[in-house]
């Protein structure tokens, strides 16, 4: 997760240099940077949630067998235990957000860093 908080801050540096250049405030571009990783670390943890339990649904019933390697009757149920599910997927997005938090901090500096470089490359 870190890393790829990191790796979008640096793909993106230029582009919120520029931003900030434009005229937005270190703080806005720091709050864009961090709804834009709480979005997409939330849509990450959601469809990951739906395929977990559609790929345990669907294979659950596959995999359980009796001790003579028959299916059992009747047949197995999906149970889920919603409990340490919500608390991964929260303890997963608040991970995320930490991570994006940390790296808003530090993007004043970041920010004049690349206002220097921009253009360095023509």
């Amino acid at each position: 997760v870190a890393v790829d908080v990191s790796a979008t801050a640096r793909r993106r540096a230029t582009e919120l240099a520029v931003l900030h250049t434009l005229g937005a405030g270190h703080r806005l571009v720091a709050r864009s940077l961090l709804a834009e990783q709480a979005f997409l670390a939330g849509l990450g943890v959601l469809v990951g949630l739906v395929v977990g339990i559609g790929v345990a649904a669907t294979m659950a019933p596959l995999v359980i067998l009796t001790p003579s390697a028959d299916r059992p009757t009747p047949e197995p149920v999906l149970h889920v235990d919603w409990g340490p599910v919500a608390a991964t997927c929260v303890g997963l997005l608040l991970l995320a957000l930490t991570f994006s938090a940390s790296l808003s901090a530090t993007m004043r500096r970041r920010l004049t860093a690349t206002q220097l470089r921009i253009g360095e490359d023509r």
